[in-house]
């Protein structure tokens, strides 16, 4: 039960977060959720951290960088440099790749 919960908050909250992020039209409002979510990104070099970023911005930023309206890609360019690198720790060096 405990990891049902955990699971709800990841994508119900912060993955909700990571897409209206990138999605945002307002560059205060884009400011103001990475505000929210910068203690995740600063600890990106705990392995359990970096493995539920990359699980729950792999969906969205990758698509989002080849989007149509030009704030999206600039949102998710902006996202990907404050992540990058984006790999999976929990994932053989060599087995690491985004789908």
């Amino acid at each position: 039960e405990p990891m049902s919960i955990r699971r709800t908050i990841e994508h119900r909250v912060l993955q909700d977060l990571m897409y209206a992020a990138i999605h945002v039209q307002s560059d205060a409002t884009f400011q103001s959720i990475l505000t929210v979510l910068e203690p995740l990104h600063e600890d990106k070099k705990n392995k359990d951290v970096a493995n539920m970023l990359h699980r729950l911005y792999s969906p969205i930023l990758w698509r989002a960088l080849a989007a149509s309206r030009p704030e999206v890609r600039k949102n998710a360019v902006t996202v990907l440099a404050k992540f990058f690198p984006m790999h999976d720790p929990l994932v053989p060096q060599g087995q690491n790749s985004i789908k």
